[in-house]
């Protein structure tokens, strides 16, 4: 459906504003809604947008050359879903695309003080969120409630301010985790992070992961016969 360099098509509007859009990867339904919902407000906006993939949270060379390549296409604006978010070769980048057209921050957070604007999520308060409800559900004092965390890279632009927000919303909590499992938001490699997590902690009372981890999660609770951890996602898809 989404192919690198795909234009929305809109025959009606002449000399359209052209938007050049950089996203980690499209692994994953959540990344797909996003270049879904760009491309429908391209064209009832009259817009053309280049839509390009990195390929995954480690691919930062490539996501670096791709700013290159929407400056060079003469785009009006890029919309950037940063693999990091402050990596020093990545700010140089943006840096340097942002003396030419606006750059604007989508959904990732990227410390750029060269942005023209974001657009996204607050990752911290996302994490805190769940720590509260589990805090609510687990308070301090309760029997001890063992946890993994199957969440996005270390590096990512997300994953570790998530991460962060959680921990502080755990404080008051008897809920523990034990392990985190790192890896890129597809489906197929978070359900590998789920596996080796649960081999490591085969007793573990509480999965919490992202979208992708925890749909894997339901795939092998349905087949466990029983007695599979509580599972619960930090969004969804």
């Amino acid at each position: 459906m989404f192919m690198n360099g795909a234009a929305a098509e809109n025959p009606k509007t002449e000399a359209r504003k052209k938007i050049c859009v950089v996203v980690p990867h499209f692994k994953d339904e959540y990344w797909l809604s996003v270049g879904f919902g760009l491309i429908t407000e391209a064209n009832s906006a009259g817009a053309e947008v280049l839509l390009y993939e990195s390929g995954g949270y480690h691919a930062l060379q490539r996501q670096i050359r791709l700013l290159s390549t929407c400056i060079s296409r003469e785009v009006d604006a890029v919309l950037f879903g940063a693999v990091s978010a402050d990596d020093p070769k990545l700010l140089v980048a943006v840096q340097n695309a942002a003396k030419d057209v606006p750059v604007i921050a989508l959904v990732n957070e990227l410390n750029s003080p060269f942005l023209s604007g974001a657009v996204g999520v607050d990752w911290r308060e996302m994490g805190r969120a769940i720590g509260k409800y589990l805090s609510a559900a687990h308070p301090s004092g309760g029997d001890r409630i063992s946890a993994v965390l199957v969440t996005g890279p270390e590096k990512s632009g997300w994953s570790p301010i998530l991460e962060t927000g959680l921990q502080d919303g755990l404080a008051n909590s008897s809920v523990q985790i034990e392990i985190v499992g790192r890896s890129d938001t597809g489906l197929r490699e978070q359900l590998a992070e789920v596996e080796r997590t649960l081999r490591q902690k085969p007793e573990v009372d509480l999965i919490i992961g992202s979208a992708p981890a925890i749909e894997g999660a339901m795939g092998l609770a349905a087949n466990s016969g029983g007695g599979f951890p509580s599972l619960i996602a930090t969004y969804i898809s």
